[in-house]
């Protein structure tokens, strides 16, 4: 099948899901316009409004997250400092990191 043929498939099952993306154009007899629906100004909210709004991450996840990282970090450095191992530290500070990310989620609550 030719890429056209498969985008005008993908295309028209997106429309059959989700409705008409955009709203179609009024005819007007006499003019020699192509047939298809034409492009409006809609705004990404009103193609899609149920994630209009939604954020990548929430903001307690990103708390828990920064926290757990600037922990696991800090652990890190000072086993490398104490130990002298880079593998050594990399193996604490991850482990300090899931350490972390698991009580601060309990002490957050949730």
């Amino acid at each position: 099948m030719s890429e056209t043929r498969l985008n005008h498939d993908r295309h028209t099952a997106l429309r059959a899901t989700r409705g008409p993306l955009v709203a179609p154009r009024e005819s007007h007899e006499g003019t020699h316009q192509n047939d298809g629906p034409a492009l409006s100004t809609l705004s990404p909210s009103e193609v899609r409004p149920e994630t209009a709004h939604e954020p990548l991450v929430t903001q307690r996840t990103a708390t828990v997250g920064t926290a757990a990282a600037v922990n696991g970090v800090v652990i890190g450095a000072l086993t490398f400092i104490e130990a002298g191992s880079l593998a050594g530290a990399m193996i604490a500070g991850f482990m300090a990191f899931g350490a972390s990310t698991l009580g601060l989620q309990k002490l957050i609550g949730g």
